[in-house]
C-alpha cells in the first residue's frame, strides 16, 4: 500500500468521524413495574390514505435526549414510551400529512410532571390555516388518561416542507 492511499484512507475516516452526530439518548426505564413508571404516547386524529390528510403529535426529544425507541413519528408515534415520574422538558412535534408525505410540521417544548402508574398522551386540537399559503396553526399538549392536563396547552405553527422529514426549530416558550 503507497503513502497517498494510507494518508487519504486515514484523511476520510476522520471526516466522516467529524460529520457523525452523536445524539445522547432517552433510555427509559427497565425492568419495573407498571406501578412505578409513567407512560408516553403520541396520537393522530384520523386514519390517512392518500388523499386524506392526518395530524399527528409525538415527541422526538425528552430531557434533552432522543428516546432509543424513535423511529420516526409516521411509523412509531403510536409506540408507549416508559418514562420516570417527575419533571420532564419534551420536544412535542406535531405534522400534518398523507401516509406518502408530510405537508407541514412543527415543534416545541413543553413542561409536564408524571405521577407513576399513570398514562399520557400527547394530544393536537384542530389544525386552522393562516394566511400563509401551506402553514397551519396547531394547539397541542399532554393529559393524563384521566383526561386531564399534565402541560400547557401550546400554540405552534406548522411550516410547509417537501417529502422527507426535516425537524423544525424548536420555539421555547
Amino acid at each position: 500500500m503507497d503513502r497517498f492511499s494510507t494518508t487519504g484512507s486515514l484523511v476520510l475516516a476522520l471526516a466522516l468521524l467529524a460529520g457523525c452526530n452523536i445524539t445522547p439518548h432517552y433510555d427509559p426505564p427497565v425492568a419495573t413495574t407498571p406501578e412505578s413508571v409513567a407512560t408516553l404516547v403520541g396520537s393522530k386524529n384520523v386514519d390517512a390514505n392518500f388523499f386524506k390528510d392526518d395530524v399527528r403529535a409525538f415527541f422526538t426529544h425528552m430531557d434533552g435526549e432522543t428516546p432509543s425507541v424513535f423511529l420516526s413519528a409516521r411509523s412509531s408515534w403510536d409506540e408507549p414510551t416508559t418514562v420516570f415520574p417527575g419533571r420532564h422538558v419534551i420536544r412535542v412535534c406535531v405534522e400534518k400529512g398523507r401516509i406518502d408525505r408530510v405537508s407541514a410540521a412543527g415543534c416545541s417544548e413543553v413542561v409536564a410532571v408524571f405521577d407513576a402508574a399513570h398514562s399520557y398522551t400527547i394530544r393536537a386540537g384542530e389544525l386552522k390555516p393562516t394566511a400563509e399559503r401551506g402553514q397551519y396553526t396547531a394547539r397541542f399538549w399532554i393529559e393524563c388518561s384521566d383526561g386531564t392536563f399534565v402541560s400547557d396547552v401550546v400554540e405552534q405553527t406548522l411550516y410547509r416542507h417537501g417529502s422527507t422529514y426535516v425537524p423544525m426549530p424548536i420555539t421555547k416558550k
